[in-house]
């Protein structure tokens, strides 16, 4: 539903700021193709939520058809997603030292998405980190993916686009 408000937030209307139809139509449409992750890193961990509209997920788990996700159930679901946002989503910790393993926590149906809590969790706490994210970017190619990160009591936004799909810098997390 976020990803929903902010995309009527961003939509640009054609026509004047009085007719809310052109807004409406773009956000039903959602002509602008940006995903939404938070990411909250404390300790040994790193928190992800995210969510994506059905049949943008239809488009990435099952084909370009585009196929009912609902169909799956949320364990299939859950399990899938897993595996292709462990191919899109990359991260190095503490340089490579500490090894990461990726899971899911939940699944939940929100009407037009699903949202997905996952963890990271490396086998030291992490001070570090180098981060790819390329979700959708096979699908769409004006994808743009932002990411909130919250660690040490600071927050950064990074956007990944298919020009820039990586961080090229290391965060030092643990100096806060």
């Amino acid at each position: 539903m976020l990803l929903l408000l902010f995309s009527l937030l961003v939509a640009t209307p054609t026509a004047p700021i009085s007719s809310p139809t052109p807004i409406v139509a773009a956000a039903a449409r959602h002509d602008i193709h940006l995903s939404l992750l938070k990411a909250t890193v404390s300790g040994n961990t790193v928190a992800l939520h995210t969510s994506f509209f059905k049949d943008d997920l239809g488009k990435m788990l099952l084909g370009d058809g585009g196929a009912d996700v609902d169909a799956l159930g949320s364990a299939a679901l859950g399990r899938k997603f897993l595996v292709y946002f462990g191919k899109h989503f990359g991260t190095t910790a503490n340089g490579g030292a500490a090894k990461t393993v990726l899971s899911l926590v939940t699944v939940e149906d929100e009407g037009d998405v699903y949202a997905f809590d996952l963890k990271l969790t490396a086998t030291a706490p992490i001070q570090t980190l180098v981060l790819r994210h390329t979700v959708l970017f096979e699908i769409y190619s004006d994808q743009k993916n932002l990411m909130v990160l919250k660690a040490g009591g600071d927050e950064t936004t990074f956007l990944f686009s298919a020009d820039a799909p990586q961080t090229i810098l290391t965060f030092d997390l643990g100096a806060k």
